[in-house]
């Protein structure tokens, strides 16, 4: 299982930095006078920031189990003692941020399409301006929230327990793992945090 979830995240630093580079290169060639400078800034301002995703997840490698009644997150560079709480969840939320900016930001570049072709004062500064702050703005609470209820690391003790009790044989997730964690009473939450 460990070898898959290499698998999965170098494939996903590979082809997010690879797919977008190309994006980019393709921008900058079919780039016409024609062509409004402010969608071109927006496309451009979504492609680098899904290369420093996929930099930034590919090294972070953020992982979410539930044990028995925990639900426990952990970024593997942060996973082993000493392990910084305030650290380790600040990188959490900014992990999330940056998965949600990459759903943001196409929805984003949907309205500032809208305002060009729908209506006659199309793209500016200004609402350039105000789309990507509503964008980040919104991101920013939803990662905050996410975030949030994970401000400590949870008892050793759990993950043992559920090590044991369920024969789990990985190296990501062992005896000696560090992790954020919460206990949760109804898996209704979980659902609408995630």
């Amino acid at each position: 299982m460990d070898t898959l979830d290499n698998v999965f995240y170098s494939t996903n630093f590979l082809f997010g930095c690879l797919s977008n580079i190309l994006a980019i290169s393709l921008v900058v060639k079919n780039r016409n006078e024609s062509q409004d400078k402010y969608y071109t800034f927006m496309l451009f301002f979504q492609f680098v920031m899904a290369i420093i995703s996929s930099i930034f997840l590919g090294y972070l490698k953020l992982h979410v189990h539930v044990l028995d009644d925990y639900i426990v997150v952990f970024l593997r560079p942060l996973s082993h003692p000493p392990s910084n709480d305030f650290l380790h969840t600040s990188l959490f939320g900014f992990s999330f941020f940056l998965i949600y900016l990459n759903i943001t930001i196409p929805t984003g570049l949907i309205a500032a399409r809208f305002s060009i072709v729908c209506t006659n004062s199309g793209l500016n500064k200004n609402s350039i301006f105000r789309i990507l702050s509503l964008c980040i703005t919104l991101t920013i609470i939803q990662a905050l929230g996410i975030a949030s209820p994970f401000g400590e690391h949870v008892s050793s003790d759990i993950i043992i327990n559920a090590i044991k009790k369920y024969n789990i044989e990985s190296n990501v997730l062992t005896e000696s793992t560090v992790a954020l964690g919460r206990k949760v009473v109804c898996f209704f939450t979980v659902i609408i945090l995630m």
